[in-house]
């Protein structure tokens, strides 16, 4: 069975979004809360 050529962008693109989101959230997070430490 051939994976098609577009599947590896699309988990590619997908991963780096959710990283993204992930990021962005943490980065909320210390803003909003200081004096927690997150992990």
């Amino acid at each position: 069975m051939k994976i098609p050529a577009i599947f590896p962008v699309l988990v590619m693109g997908l991963s780096s979004f959710f990283v993204s989101q992930q990021a962005m959230a943490h980065a909320h997070l210390r803003l909003l809360s200081p004096p927690i430490k997150l992990n």
